[in-house]
């Protein structure tokens, strides 16, 4: 190596004298004289503690600390006995510095020199840092250095011997000193005399120092050149224990032999040549863990992301909602019309209504798919419609949650599947809507002609004549299918054809809305279809389609009608009456207000909306105060319901919507940092507002007097008699006719099938509730449904219990145009 380099490395497998350069002889001559001439002047003495540790407080009988070197006299040796065991250290920096050897070659002398340096370097615990296994650092250069070094700065070697374990910590100058010694004296002659000494025993501190240079001595005879040392008899002998000596290892039997018989260790140097390893076996196998533990991690790394592709991580325990809402899901593909999709969830459904509106001229294939509405097998747009607007707010609001439960693309084919067949009922290629189609099928009260009332018959057997109903007027049958399709582009964004051709409809629709001629409400044609589904107005779903076609387009023109003076002042924004804060199929006043206020929530446009928009929030916080028990505004059952239909037939349709609305008005809260709102001068917690909406789940789940759970399939205890076609005729392969059917309509037995996720009507306003073929117990709607499914997934904490804050407004421009362009590069002109 050559001379100026402060270092060298050679690995382990690098035979020792290949590193040990003659050109550093000669260094090393001068680092021993340099040695032995400071540790000539060495004059230890029993204050040294207290001046190299002051930490150190001398007390009586105290051993802690005690420098070994105190107790060497005039001549260079230990007088006492060596200390070889762990007793106490300092913890001071101690430069570590080694005595001469000043004695002759008797055995005493050696030994008790050889205890001296070995208790010095024990008392210097090696530190870790320094201890590299598999690298030899050279010695540092340190000629002209009159000053030894201390111990931290000596290069260290790890020595084994054979596969035993630790024989000893070696520096290269202890190496070379050793070397010297078993070099110019004859074969063991320094150190087998110690084994004829008197007293030395196998627990004597001179056999153990014996046994630890005869284990040195052959591996450093025969890895080392011959050294002369000038000055002096005889060479320092420098031997380094192990930091921890409890875990020095006791030599095998051969090696003791060795002792007794040094001759016969000649015999084996070839031996110990090839077993001698400069890596502790400890540590090689540690790297050899180490080395697999590598290529596991790297394997694993690898292999890792293909595994999760194919299986994916178990999902987490689902609260009850997140229950309740799969099955709720369910219960629309029981009620899906037409040719069913091949992965059809329900064993007793099968393809029904193909022939519906296959007579008309201007339906191409007719009117089949869609929902059946009820427990009937009519197909009533309006409500179909608005269940559709449900649903895909509540996806847009909570896609997250969907996902977490597993049931997103299910909820998207559900309002796909809707919004296919409205599609279908008008002729959306048409510059102008000169017709919109709004009912399949029909009930006449009293009729004993077959029709959907009269025969009791699944929907797969429906041999009867099956008109279909159309509106060349009825602005609110537009405006509630211009919403649902609206509503549906933002849930199906991502399939950018599909959301253009909703979006394409849902125009032509609000067209049709604003042509004045068509005002009127779509109730009008037919007196029989009022009774079942009245609509009393339509300007709430004027600006309920607006406000979602500002949504879905980004058109602020939809913004500014919404919040118009007119349209507020006819649909009667801001009366009193207390039938506008309830929220069903008929009014959508809270849902459009909740919507508004959410603009203004989170993304308050400003001027000139504004003050409209104000005043839908107070709208809306006036309906949430109206929702708490705590003012009385609307009558409770008993058992803890809100009656909001007057204590009339079916009201679980409207607890649910209440319920839905309720709880997410608190995530507009949350998302908006507000904690709560007014109820005139109260402030009522969002807490209050969730605890309502979940109470009134809750209740149709099962915590109601009857401790009946109002939902089919949920719970231990709900509805056997279903008033629903499908479910009340078995599917056992027989056509039954109009009038067979009515044995089943009247049997005392459950259903053979159960309609899970099913929602039915409901109790009555004293929480009593009839399980029989009733419609105003046990039948259940699509409208009904929906809302529920909205609540269950607004309250369920799968997923987190936050709104998805943005995606409603993924097509809204941002608030400030676009900054001009830069002007042109300035240029001078004369």
């Amino acid at each position: 190596m050559a001379r100026g380099q402060s270092r060298g490395v050679v690995v382990c497998e690098t035979p020792l004298y290949k590193v040990m350069e003659r050109d550093r002889i000669a260094d090393l001559k001068r680092q021993v004289q340099a040695l032995t001439r400071q540790l000539d002047a060495l004059q230890p003495h029993q204050e040294c503690r207290r001046v190299l540790n002051p930490r150190v407080v001398e007390e009586e009988n105290d051993e802690k600390g005690k420098n070994p070197l105190t107790d060497i006299d005039q001549e260079g040796f230990q007088v006492a006995a060596c200390h070889l065991r762990d007793s106490g250290r300092w913890e001071s920096g101690l430069k570590t510095e080694i005595p001469m050897f000043h004695g002759d070659t008797s055995s005493n002398k050696l030994i008790d020199w050889i205890c001296i340096v070995q208790e010095v370097l024990d008392f210097k615990e090696v530190p870790k840092n320094n201890i590299l296994t598999g690298d030899l650092f050279l010695f540092r250069e340190i000629e002209g250095n009159q000053d030894f070094v201390d111990w931290d700065s000596l290069p260290i070697y790890d020595i084994y011997l054979d596969d035993e374990g630790f024989v000893g910590f070696l520096s290269l100058l202890e190496i070379k000193l050793l070397h010297q010694l078993a070099n110019t004296t004859s074969h063991g002659s320094l150190i087998d005399p110690i084994l004829a000494s008197s007293g030395t025993t196998e627990e004597s501190p001179a056999f153990h120092c014996a046994q630890i240079w005869t284990s040195q001595r052959s591996y450093i005879a025969s890895t080392m050149t011959p050294l002369e040392i000038e000055g002096g008899s005889g060479a320092p002998v420098v031997h380094v224990s192990h930091p921890h000596p409890h875990r020095r290892r006791q030599l095998n039997e051969m090696e003791r032999e060795w002792l007794v018989n040094p001759e016969l260790q000649t015999n084996n140097n070839t031996h110990n040549e090839t077993t001698v390893t400069v890596c502790r076996r400890k540590t090689f196998l540690a790297m050899l863990l180490l080395i697999f533990l590598g290529v596991l991690v790297i394997c694993l790394s690898t292999a890792l992301p293909k595994t999760l592709s194919k299986h994916e991580h178990p999902p987490l325990p689902m609260d009850n909602y997140a229950v309740a809402l799969k099955k709720a899901l369910l219960f629309f593909d029981a009620q899906m019309s037409g040719r069913l999709p091949e992965e059809n969830r329900i064993p007793w459904r099968g393809n029904s209504g193909l022939k519906d509106g296959s007579f008309l001229p201007d339906v191409k294939g007719g009117l089949i798919g869609g929902y059946y509405d009820g427990g009937d097998n009519i197909k009533s747009h309006f409500p179909m419609a608005f269940s559709m607007s449900m649903l895909s707010w509540s996806v847009i609001e909570y896609s997250h949650k969907y996902k977490a439960i597993g049931e997103y693309d299910h909820v998207r084919e559900i309002i796909k599947w809707g919004t296919d067949y409205l599609l279908r009922t008008f002729d959306s290629s048409a510059p102008t809507i000169a017709l919109i189609y709004s009912q399949v099928g029909k009930a006449v009260n009293g009729s004993s002609t077959p029709d959907d009332g009269y025969c009791w018959q699944r929907p797969e057997d429906m041999d009867y004549y099956r008109p279909v109903l159309w509106a060349k007027f009825g602005a609110d049958l537009a405006g509630e299918m211009a919403a649902a399709l609206a509503s549906a582009s933002i849930v199906f964004q991502d399939d950018a054809t599909y959301s253009k051709q909703l979006i394409s409809g849902a125009t032509m629709l609000l067209k049709f809305i604003r042509d004045s001629g068509k005002r009127t409400s779509y109730r009008q044609l037919d007196k029989d279809m009022a009774l079942v589904y009245n609509s009393t107005d339509y300007y709430d779903e004027y600006i309920w389609a607006a406000t979602w076609m500002n949504l879905a387009t980004g058109d602020s023109s939809y913004l500014s009608l919404a919040t118009s003076e007119e349209l507020p002042k006819h649909a009667h924004v801001f009366s009193q009456l207390p039938d506008l804060r309830i929220l069903s199929w008929d009014n959508k006043l809270p849902a459009a207000e909740l919507l508004l206020t959410r603009i203004r929530m989170i993304l308050s446009p400003g001027y000139p909306y504004e003050e409209l928009l104000r005043r839908y929030q107070d709208r809306t916080n006036l309906n949430m105060c109206s929702y708490l028990r705590r003012f009385s505004f609307f009558n409770w059952t008993r058992g803890g319901m809100i009656q909001l239909n007057h204590g009339r037939r079916q009201p679980l349709q409207y607890v649910a919507n209440a319920a839905f609305i309720s709880s997410l008005y608190v995530g507009y809260m949350d998302a908006s940092g507000t904690p709560g709102w007014y109820c005139g001068s109260t402030f009522i917690s969002s807490d209050e507002l969730r605890s309502f909406a979940s109470s009134q789940i809750d209740y149709i789940l099962g915590a109601n007097p009857m401790n009946m759970s109002y939902l089919v399939g949920f719970g231990s205890k709900f509805p056997q008699h279903v008033y629903h076609r499908g479910a009340s005729i078995p599917n056992d392969g027989i056509k039954y006719s109009c009038t067979d059917g009515w044995k089943w309509r009247d049997s005392p037995h459950p259903n053979p099938n159960n309609i899970t996720g099913a929602m039915v009507g409901g109790p009555d306003r004293f929480d009593q509730f009839q399980d029989a073929r009733n419609r105003n117990y046990t039948e259940p709607t699509m409208a009904g449904n929906a809302g529920l499914v909205a609540a269950l997934v607004s309250l369920t904490s799968s997923g987190g219990l936050r709104v998805d804050k943005n995606t409603i407004f993924s097509a809204i421009p941002p608030p400030f145009p676009d900054s001009p362009p830069p002007p042109p590069p300035w240029e001078p002109v004369p």
